[in-house]
């Protein structure tokens, strides 16, 4: 043989024994693949693909529970406006009744909790307090009840 194909065929020899193979069917070409690794690199892909599919189940679990929980809010935060509402209507009263001049700022401090996209329980019922309170100063509570 002549020693131009000799050298070629031993650096061909040495360059296949030297590879790394892989489990990566697009890497490694015909020699440099092991089923072995490929069936690892398949294994880890499974356990990533599972890891995704509970953190998926979990998201959609916890947007799940936010979205009855603003469903929830916002049903309460109509429930109060209603009361306002309802309050304001009564302070019509009180102001027919001859307290109109007493009335003015608790009305401004419902209007403008009526309008705030947070609404307190504690501040409504205190604006509450002082509507009873108005309207049992001029003798309305005993009419409605």
């Amino acid at each position: 043989m002549k020693p131009h194909l000799i050298l070629t065929g031993t650096i061909a020899a040495l360059a296949l024994t030297a590879c790394e193979t892989t489990g990566d069917p697009t890497q490694g070409g015909l020699f440099g693949w092991s089923e072995g690794k490929a069936k690892q690199r398949q294994g880890a892909l499974n356990d990533a693909v599972s890891l995704e599919r509970g953190r998926t189940s979990s998201a959609r679990s916890e947007t799940g529970g936010l979205q009855a929980e603003s469903r929830s809010n916002a049903a309460e935060i109509s429930r109060q406006r209603g009361q306002l509402n309802r309050m304001l209507s009564q302070l019509d009263e009180v102001d027919r009744a001859g307290g109109g001049g007493r009335t003015s700022s608790v009305r401004a401090r419902i209007v403008e909790t009526r309008g705030s996209s947070d609404i307190s329980e504690s501040e409504v019922r205190s604006l509450d307090s002082e509507v009873r309170s108005l309207r049992s100063e001029y003798g309305l509570l005993q009419q409605r009840r």
